[in-house]
């Protein structure tokens, strides 16, 4: 029988396995009701962008009063859930004694407080933005008008979806094949000492034949399996395999997405232009989505190696030097800023490759111009505009969890019934990441396509003609004001695609006299 601390470390095992159980046993027998709310949080992440193009002007304002009143609301009811499961407990004692009883109640104070805190966290952060929360409304306007008008949109987030469940199945075949791999090799059987061992009794599968005698025997070869180690080895090209290809997929999402959106910004002449943007995506581009894969790439193998090093070091007993940690930390660090800079540089850049048809490397040397030319808006969208939509992500997943507190808070045979709610938040919000981020990624290619086109077509452009103009610092044409006249002329798919002349009024006349 284990004693003292074995005993108590046996007991606590035990009991987790049947914690964890109880947690599985919960969403399965709710899964159901999981599969309904998480429906209800997609069709509050669509009408959500659809309020955006509706309500563009004060869709700011109306995010973050409808994110206080859900946290506020998810709060309280998290609150009253716990006093209701206070009381019940000092009513009747009996309640107080079972072990699911105090895990639910004290699962509901921690998560009482949490939300308590991120509500608080959430009204400061408001508070200091309130001056800001009015400036993207045109741009937020425009983006919801593309996504009405481009609900293809969709096909490049699924089929990437399909790719990467694709080929993560084949990559989880090949490494367990390589894991199980193994070559034979021969070794003599050792022979016998003397004739007497002839009488021990053998297995049958290496029993030798009745005519076979000690000289010969000693020739029998005996065949063994064992590891192969070259083929081992390359685990780890598989795994820089793993890595490159990932965000191969993603990029050819990204290049999709924001091929599309240009093609609809400059109106190319196509009826679908996802689908369009897809096919120049597969015949012309694939060694653009490569090389920008490649490039993330290689900024993200050091940190996943510095991440794994200082995650090995922290367990070991020899802490080390803090000045040592505090540099790997920073190092880590610095390499994630990079990596995601460089993906965000990589999303531009696959723009203006749409906008252009030009090779990667100036395509992101222009991204980069236009960023820098307008560093202040670009600053202004990827906080503010990114702190909006995470406050929509947060909205959705904070309804979906109060929805779920009122449907399970007193449902019958649930041992832990926070178990399916907190499931159904952490789902909710990913399901509102998945629609925000793709509007996310419309905004973003969109101020991109208004830096460019103002540089390439000037005042004559689209840009000029609505609200957008006011995020690069000028103001609209008057209902009046006729733009200058221009002609555009479609060049082939090695030229600009849609480059824009300006040409004098009066040449105009004299050309369509002629």
């Amino acid at each position: 029988m284990p004693k003292g601390n074995n005993a108590k470390e046996l007991y606590n095992l035990l009991n987790s396995w049947d914690i964890a159980q109880q947690f599985l046993a919960d969403i399965y027998s709710t899964w159901h009701i999981v599969a309904i709310i998480c429906g209800i949080s997609l069709l509050i992440s669509i009408a959500l962008v659809t309020l955006m193009h509706w309500m563009s002007r004060i869709i700011s304002w109306l995010i973050c009063v409808l994110v206080i009143v859900a946290s506020l609301a998810l709060t309280a009811a998290l609150w009253y859930a716990y006093y209701s499961i206070r009381n019940k407990s000092r009513v009747n004692a009996q309640f107080s004694m079972l072990e699911e009883f105090i895990r639910n109640e004290e699962a509901v104070y921690i998560l009482a407080i949490l939300a308590t805190i991120a509500l608080i966290v959430l009204v400061v952060i408001i508070y200091f933005l309130k001056n800001k929360l009015s400036g993207l409304s045109a741009l937020f306007e425009e983006a919801g008008v593309c996504m009405m008008n481009l609900p293809g949109l969709l096909i490049a987030p699924l089929l990437a979806f399909a790719a990467l469940a694709l080929f993560l199945a084949f990559w989880v075949v090949v490494v367990i094949c390589i894991a199980t791999a193994s070559a034979p090799g021969q070794s003599p059987i050792a022979p016998f000492d003397n004739t007497a061992a002839h009488q021990q009794p053998f297995p049958t599968d290496i029993t030798p034949p009745k005519n076979t005698t000690d000289a010969s025997f000693k020739t029998n070869l005996r065949v063994e399996y064992t590891d192969a180690k070259a083929i081992k080895s390359m685990f780890w090209i598989y795994v820089i395999g793993l890595i490159w290809t990932t965000e191969f997929i993603f990029a050819c999402q990204q290049f999709s997405l924001a091929a599309a959106v240009a093609f609809w910004y400059f109106q190319k002449p196509t009826s679908t232009p996802t689908t369009y943007a897809i096919g120049k995506l597969l015949k012309y581009h694939l060694g653009t989505v490569a090389k920008g894969s490649f490039v993330i790439t290689i900024f993200k193998i050091p940190r996943l190696i510095l991440t794994y090093l200082y995650a090995k070091f922290k367990k070991a007993e020899d802490k080390g030097s803090e000045c040592a940690s505090c540099c790997l930390k920073c190092c880590i660090c610095g390499f994630w800023l990079l990596e995601k800079f460089i993906r965000f540089l990589n999303h531009n850049a696959y723009t203006v490759v749409a906008i252009e048809s030009i090779n990667f490397c100036p395509a992101a040397g222009i991204a980069w111009n236009a960023m820098a030319t307008n560093a202040l808006q670009v600053a202004t969208i990827n906080s503010i505009g990114d702190f909006i939509l995470f406050l929509g992500k947060v909205l959705v997943a904070a309804l979906s969890g109060l929805i779920g507190i009122f449907v399970l808070k007193d449902r019958p045979g649930l041992n832990f019934y926070m178990a399916p709610v907190i499931f159904i938040i952490i789902f909710s919000f990913f399901i509102a990441h998945i629609i925000l981020t793709l509007f996310e990624m419309v905004v973003d290619t969109l101020f991109l396509c208004v830096c460019e086109d103002k540089t390439i077509n000037g005042r004559g452009g689209r840009w000029a003609q609505s609200n957008l103009a006011k995020l690069v610092g000028e103001e609209p044409l008057q209902p009046g004001e006729e733009p200058p006249i221009q002609v555009v002329e479609m060049m082939p798919i090695n030229k600009e695609p849609f480059s824009m002349t300006r040409m004098p009024r009066t040449d105009v006349v004299d050309g369509i006299m002629q």
